[in-house]
């Protein structure tokens, strides 16, 4: 009986262990998230509340920068709350997997337009873009319909929030078509810099765009595969430490992506209102890509 007993102490010391670090990742997660806000603030008021018009660019900028801090928020207010239910925590489950997902996808459709224009909207890429997009969905789907992680209410002690007791086996391969996807974007970013480099592109303003694109690239990969590790080897406890991160992040980079594109463009004045569609591609298609001796010249 004492054996059994000290197994259970030390299972809930586990737990309570487990759910410390858990919950501190993610309120650092949203203490970044909201630092980096702080930050960018005043150049979001200017650069896009200031817009006379309005189109799918900004729509897209606020939905990659206000949902994933809305989601960080909502997930720490299940976290301190003292008491939920067994089925409540199985849509919680469902609802970080979704946002996880919203979160990847839509930094990415910025991505997408950034390489789309950089390489001077060839068709043939925005196909290929469009299938990998639709690749990237259905593969998260396929392995989200084998099921999602399971989990009941924190026991008493642990705070609050649900805590994962079991999930499929290959649940960890929800990050690959995302890692995928990055690896193609990359790869086509990359590409691009080592041309320009080949003939001696002088554009400072597509060295810019190409720089951040990598920084990104990188940061967003690493994130990505760290969840997939945890995903694959580590124990229930600790599943979800990542993946507060897997939201900041592409949150936060999404927007300085955007936000240092239009500061650049209106520091150099190279730009042109537009609406509609093409508003995510302002900060391209007055840009020459054909071999130049000077920086930044206007079309």
């Amino acid at each position: 009986m004492s054996q059994y007993r000290l197994q259970e102490d030390l299972t809930f010391v586990t737990l309570v262990s487990a759910g410390r670090v858990v919950n501190a990742s993610t309120f650092a997660s949203l203490a970044f998230l909201l630092y980096d806000h702080a930050l960018t603030f005043e150049a979001e008021v200017r650069l896009v509340w200031g817009q006379i018009r309005w189109s799918f660019g900004n729509v897209l900028f606020i939905l990659n920068r206000y949902f994933g801090l809305f989601t960080l928020i909502f997930n720490i207010i299940v976290f301190i709350t003292p008491s939920v239910s067994l089925k409540f925590c199985d849509v919680f489950h469902w609802w970080e997997t979704t946002s996880e997902a919203i979160a990847v996808l839509t930094v990415e459709i910025i991505l997408m337009t950034r390489i789309y224009a950089v390489y001077e909207r060839s068709k043939k890429l925005l196909v290929m873009f469009g299938l990998i997009f639709v690749a990237e969905v259905a593969g998260t789907l396929a392995v989200v319909d084998g099921g999602l992680p399971q989990g009941i209410p924190r026991p008493f002690g642990i705070k609050a929030g649900c805590f994962t007791t079991r999930h499929p086996s290959l649940y960890f391969l929800t990050w690959i078509p995302a890692l995928i996807c990055e690896s193609i974007l990359c790869f086509l970013m990359l590409y691009k810099a080592w041309t320009m480099y080949k003939n001696n592109y002088q554009s400072s303003l597509l060295r810019m765009i190409i720089r951040d694109s990598v920084f990104y690239f990188s940061t967003i990969f690493a994130t990505l595969l760290l969840n997939c590790l945890v995903w694959a080897f580590a124990s229930e406890d600790y599943l979800e430490l990542g993946t507060s991160w897997a939201v900041a992040l592409p949150c936060a980079l999404g927007s300085r992506l955007l936000l240092n594109m239009r500061e650049r463009m209106s520091r150099t004045r190279v730009s042109q209102p537009v609406s509609g569609f093409q508003e995510t591609l302002d900060t391209f298609r007055v840009v020459s890509l054909k071999p130049a001796s000077t920086t930044d010249n206007p079309v």
